[in-house]
Order: C-alpha cells, then sequence, then structure tokens
C-alpha cells in the first residue's frame, strides 16, 4: 500500500472515529440529560393543571362559604321569603358573568329542595339536571354529609351536561353558629371555557377527557381506570407519542375524567441544537488537531517527496470529508427549520380557523339566547314583533330560518290556527307528512309542536304549521 492511499485511509478512519465519539456523547450523554429534564418539566406541568382545577373547587368553597354563613340565608331556609330569592339569585346572567355560577340549590334539613336554579350561556340559557330534579333529589345523599360533618364537601360531579365543579356547605348565621337549617349548593361548569382559562392561567396545553369521552382511545381508557389520583404518570398517546395523565376523581372518589398534558418540545429541541452544536465545535477542533497532525508528520518525515504528498492526499480526503459532512449537516438543519416553521404555521392557522369557527357558534347561541329571553320576558309575542326582533339578526347572521315552536294542547288548536289566518296565512293548518312525503293536515292527538312563527316566510312556505310528532323537536 503507498503513501497516498495510507494517508487517505488514515485521515478518513481518524474523522470517522472522532464523529462516531461526539454522536455517542451526544446520544447518551447529552440528549438523555435533556430528556430527563423535559419529562420532569411535563410531569411539573401536568401538576399545575390539577392544581389549577383544585384552586377552582377551592375558589368555589370559599364563595359558597360566604353564602352560607349569612343571616338572611339562614332565615330564607325557615321562612322561604321570595325576597332573598329576588334580590340575590333572580339575575343569572349577572350571576355566571360576575361569579362563574351555573348552578344554586338550597336544601332543607331533610333535603326537600327550597330553591333551585342553574343557567349556562353555553348551553343556551337555564339549565336543569336530573340529580337535582324531584322533591328530594338523587343528588342528595353526596350533600347530606355536609349536614353531618358540619362543614362543607366538595368535588367534581356527572351530569348530562358535562363535569360540574359542586360544593355544598350546612346553612349558619353570620357568627358561624347553628344549628344548620340546611345545605347550599354552588356548581360550576368544567366546560370548554373554563378549561380554556386555566390554561392561560397555568401556561400549560392540557386537556380534560370525561370518562365516558368518545375520543379516549383504548389504552387511555385503561389509565383512567388504573391512575391514582395525586399521581401522574408519563405513558404513550393515541399517536405513540408520550403525554402525562393524571386522574381525576369525583366527589364519590371514583374516577371522573384523564388529564392529558402534552411534552414541552421546546425542549427538546433546544437538546437537539445543543448537540449539533457540539458536533460542529467538536468537529473543528479534530479538524484543527488533524490539519496539525498532517503538518507535524510532513515536518518530521525523512523523504520529504514522499511525505509531501501524503500530507496533501491526507490533507485534500480530510477537506472533502468535512465539506460532506458540514453540507449534510446545514441540509439536516434547514430542513428541520422549515419543518418546525410549517408546524407553527399550521397550528397558527388552525387556532385561527377554530377560533372563528367557535366564535361563530358563540354568536349564535347569544342571539337564540335574546330571542328566547324575548319570549320569557313578555307575556305575549306577536307576529310582527317576532319579526322585527329577528330581522336584524337574520341579516348578519347565517341562520336559514328562525321558529318560534309552542307547546298546543288538543283543545288550542283551532284558536291557534284561526289566530295564524287572522295574521294573514288565509291556508294556515298544522300539517305533518304523509306516507307518499306530501304535507297533509296533521291527525288529531292529545298536543302538538307546530312551527308558529318563521322567519324570513319567503323560500321556507312549507314549514309554517309543520308540526310532525307530538314530542318537541328539540328533545
Amino acid at each position: 500500500m503507498n503513501s497516498r492511499t495510507t494517508a487517505i485511509l488514515s485521515v478518513t478512519v481518524a474523522f470517522l472515529a472522532v464523529l462516531l465519539a461526539i454522536q455517542a456523547l451526544d446520544r447518551w450523554i447529552v440528549y438523555p440529560a435533556f430528556q430527563r429534564l423535559e419529562h420532569a418539566q411535563a410531569t411539573e406541568d401536568s401538576a399545575r393543571a390539577s392544581a389549577a382545577i383544585r384552586g377552582e373547587l377551592r375558589q368555589l368553597r370559599n364563595e359558597l362559604g360566604d353564602w352560607a354563613e349569612r343571616d338572611d340565608a339562614y332565615a330564607f331556609a325557615d321562612s322561604r321569603d321570595p325576597a332573598f330569592v329576588r334580590s340575590n339569585l333572580g339575575d343569572w346572567h349577572a350571576l355566571e358573568k360576575n361569579s362563574r355560577l351555573n348552578l344554586c340549590f338550597i336544601f332543607d334539613r331533610n333535603g326537600r329542595v327550597l330553591y333551585g336554579g342553574g343557567y349556562d350561556s353555553e348551553l343556551g340559557g337555564a339549565v336543569t339536571l336530573r340529580g337535582f330534579s324531584g322533591e328530594k333529589p338523587a343528588v342528595w345523599p353526596l350533600l347530606q354529609s355536609a349536614l353531618e360533618q358540619g362543614q362543607a364537601v366538595d368535588g367534581v360531579l356527572r351530569t348530562e351536561h358535562g363535569l360540574l365543579l359542586l360544593v355544598a356547605s350546612p346553612i349558619l348565621t353570620t357568627q358561624a353558629t347553628g344549628p344548620a337549617r340546611g345545605v347550599l349548593v354552588f356548581g360550576r361548569f368544567l366546560d370548554a371555557p373554563l378549561l380554556r382559562g386555566l390554561a392561560e392561567q397555568t401556561k400549560v396545553a392540557f386537556e380534560l377527557f370525561p370518562d365516558l369521552d368518545p375520543r379516549l382511545s383504548p389504552d387511555e381508557r385503561d389509565y383512567l381506570a388504573t391512575l391514582r389520583p395525586g399521581e401522574p404518570l408519563m405513558r404513550p398517546g393515541p399517536d405513540g407519542a408520550l403525554f402525562v395523565y393524571e386522574m381525576l376523581p369525583d366527589i364519590e372518589a371514583r374516577p371522573a375524567a384523564l388529564i392529558r398534558t402534552p411534552i414541552r418540545q421546546d425542549i427538546s429541541t433546544t437538546a437537539r441544537n445543543t448537540g449539533r452544536a457540539l458536533m460542529g465545535a467538536l468537529g473543528l477542533v479534530a479538524l484543527a488537531l488533524l490539519l496539525g497532525g498532517a503538518f507535524f508528520v510532513n515536518r518530521t518525515r525523512r523523504e520529504a517527496k514522499m511525505a509531501g504528498a501524503a500530507a496533501v492526499w491526507g490533507i485534500a480526503a480530510l477537506t472533502a470529508l468535512i465539506g460532506l459532512t458540514l453540507t449534510a449537516g446545514v441540509y439536516a438543519e434547514f430542513r428541520q427549520r422549515a419543518r418546525e416553521s410549517l408546524e407553527r404555521r399550521f397550528q397558527l392557522v388552525a387556532a385561527e380557523r377554530s377560533g372563528i369557527v367557535v366564535e361563530k357558534f358563540r354568536g349564535n347561541l347569544r342571539d337564540l339566547d335574546a330571542v328566547r329571553r324575548l319570549f320569557i320576558g313578555s307575556e305575549f309575542v306577536s307576529r310582527q314583533e317576532f319579526h322585527r326582533f329577528v330581522a336584524p339578526i337574520l341579516e348578519y347572521r347565517d341562520f336559514r330560518a328562525l321558529e318560534w315552536i309552542p307547546k298546543v294542547p288538543r283543545e288550542q288548536r283551532a284558536e291557534f290556527e284561526a289566530a295564524a289566518r287572522e295574521d294573514g296565512f288565509a291556508t294556515f293548518q298544522f300539517t305533518e307528512p304523509s306516507l307518499d312525503g306530501r304535507l297533509v293536515p296533521a291527525d288529531d292527538r292529545e298536543v302538538y309542536f307546530p312551527v308558529y312563527y318563521l322567519e324570513p316566510y319567503t323560500g321556507n312556505e312549507a314549514a309554517l304549521g309543520f308540526s310532525p310528532d307530538s314530542v318537541h323537536p328539540a328533545r
């Protein structure tokens, strides 16, 4: 083997050995250290998310304590004076806005409801819950411990409208003396707006999945069943990516929801950049050492001509290897940056578009709630008043039509049909589809839910009077 080949092979082997040493250092020392830091940060993020939910429950408990230890509430539990309800619970829209309250119930010592009310603008206004219905609601056994223990109880309650933060406290005097005359209950829905607020507050992009959420994967359902409260664990998610999972228990200490916290990618990015910088720095050091060695060998060789040729080929080979390595590194770096830039742009556009869609839905719900309040606040709303109220809404919203569908008993059908004809609809009648799809007069039945007010009428003529079933279409 001649000196030229020997020089090229020596330089190549030495260069590859240095690269492998740098790669091993990055893979087994540098990156694992950053990965451990990343996992510790994710566990801390999960703890902050669950602490934010507990803090929301604690804040609700403190607010309930101010109400439960008031002389007027204590008197109401005995007298049921409606003045207490009018002055304190008469405006649910304000209660939701100022106190973020969605539910309030007052029970006597035997579990009978003295007052009950609920409101959520996200759900369209007034809210009723099956667990709180009836003379002695099914939820009472969970709340009775507040009387037995003489102190507040709190937790998460499953409802048909989602998870509810629930707090119950015995009703005492302002001096916190008794005997307790009942139980005061406050509730706040753990809904999307509240979770968004907690995510912004904690700077953690966590998600909360109720136990029956269809988005949960089979593995995540297993996590929910096996995790213990207050013990977050890192587990693979639906796409194989790692997440930190924590189980949120309900008021009976059963699994109610799964908190999923993503692992921040900025630490991994820092690790990759640090590894690349380390490889670049060590590569330059190796280059300097190899060049110095080549010149040293050149000076100490006895046969100057042979040594000079070997040094030249060694330097040429080293230069080619370093050039190829730097080219590959630059390509990988720009490729990674381009990918991260595209991901950020996609996330920004997706967040913007989803925000527009959500806001549009919220605007539509607010308009529908305004129409609902029109009927609640008026003893009678005429067809012309309905037209004037909804016409501006139809101008700037994308509703195809707005309708009022009253409940009409059999004995009032003729009266409603006659009133509509007097309003200018000469052929108005309650209709339903026949077997062949034609509209025919509705059959005789106990109750009807006809489309009675309709805007715009043009283009929707067939819908006016449509009453296909004795069940309200919203059910």
